[in-house]
């Protein structure tokens, strides 16, 4: 069955190095390239480097929280277990723990496992 145009079209827009996360799960989802893939290795270098993956990561503060040092979840969208979820979509995993820090809270130890398309990211935070 020949591609339709619009197909190409979609996959070159996949396919665009503005955002590597797209582009990683393009070549390795759709077109099945296997990750030692030039193409595929440098597209998830970049994940951290550039667009969305890089935005949240510069908004994480020192204690390795985003928005709320007290709460893994409030407010909603915005805190520490948001912001590891969207990474997870974006494509970061355990292999980026050094852009992850965990979380400081007052007492008590909790793992969030955060997964998704088979990888997945392990955190280790305190909390309340």
């Amino acid at each position: 069955m020949p591609k339709s145009p619009l197909s190409s079209v979609v996959i070159d827009w996949l396919l665009e190095e503005n955002q590597p996360s797209v582009r990683y799960l393009a070549l390795t989802e759709l077109l099945k390239r296997p990750e030692t893939d030039p193409g595929a290795k440098t597209a998830r270098e970049n994940i951290t480097k550039i667009s969305w993956a890089k935005n949240i990561l510069d908004k994480q503060m020192p204690s390795g929280c985003w928005d709320n040092e007290k709460s893994l979840f409030l407010p909603i969208f915005t805190a520490t277990f948001w912001m590891l979820l969207i990474l997870s979509d974006l494509g970061l995993t355990k292999r980026e723990e050094s852009y992850l820090c965990s979380c400081a809270s007052t007492s008590g130890v909790c793992e969030l496992a955060i997964g998704n398309y088979g990888r997945s990211i392990l955190m280790t935070v305190l909390m309340n």
